[in-house]
């Protein structure tokens, strides 16, 4: 999936991460990571902060978070000035055909297996084990192969397999 737009309009920016603090004396940067993709904190990528544009000339992970040197920060003083500022990148990134991206999940209908409809998707939370499917604000089921079965972008439709629990009053 490449994001191809007519060259009139421009390319969507997105949220990738967050800078959380300077790290070092040349100018590094450490950012909380909120895109799944870690090729987008890659040497070379182009990433914008305050719409201004930044080459990630330096990369690296250091305590799972992404540890960044950007064109135009060269000293802590200077890092320390983007603090709480939001990462950007341009489009989406390019997927496989077994990928997707969540905003892709939200308001998708979702079925059982045995064909019942549950209603759709409200939200995909992180949790610590792995990402959570939430149907109608109540239902929470664990995005993995067990319980989730399907996933047609096509048809914009979720199979899933619950199990006893799942459901709000099975306890």
């Amino acid at each position: 999936m490449t994001n191809k737009k007519a060259p009139d309009q421009p390319i969507e920016r997105v949220v990738i991460g967050q800078i959380v603090g300077a790290f070092g004396l040349r100018g590094q940067v450490k950012v909380k990571q909120v895109s799944a993709f870690e090729s987008r904190f890659d040497e070379g990528n182009i990433v914008f902060i305050d719409g201004k544009k930044h080459t990630i000339e330096k990369s690296q992970f250091h305590k799972g978070r992404p540890l960044l040197k950007l064109s135009g920060m060269n000293t802590m003083s200077e890092a320390e000035l983007f603090q709480w500022k939001e990462l950007e990148a341009e489009g989406e990134p390019d997927l496989s055909e077994d990928e997707f991206l969540i905003s892709e999940l939200i308001d998708m209908k979702v079925v059982t297996v045995e064909g019942e409809e549950l209603g759709t998707v409200t939200s995909v939370d992180d949790y610590p084990a792995h990402e959570v499917v939430v149907i109608n604000k109540q239902i929470l089921v664990p995005m993995v192969s067990e319980f989730i079965k399907d996933i047609d972008l096509d048809n914009h439709v979720m199979t899933v397999q619950l199990i006893y629990g799942m459901r709000p009053g099975e306890e």
